[in-house]
């Protein structure tokens, strides 16, 4: 539940925040990185 590439960013503004968590591409791409840490 931690993709630090781009949910932290996202984080420090509250109205993005919600954006983040309920976007299914963004836990995706979290997903896809501990998967491949290559994309890291």
């Amino acid at each position: 539940m931690t993709s630090r590439g781009i949910e932290v960013p996202c984080l420090m503004i509250p109205e993005k925040r919600k954006t983040a968590i309920n976007n299914p591409e963004i836990k995706l791409t979290g997903r896809l990185r501990r998967r491949y840490p290559s994309t890291k």
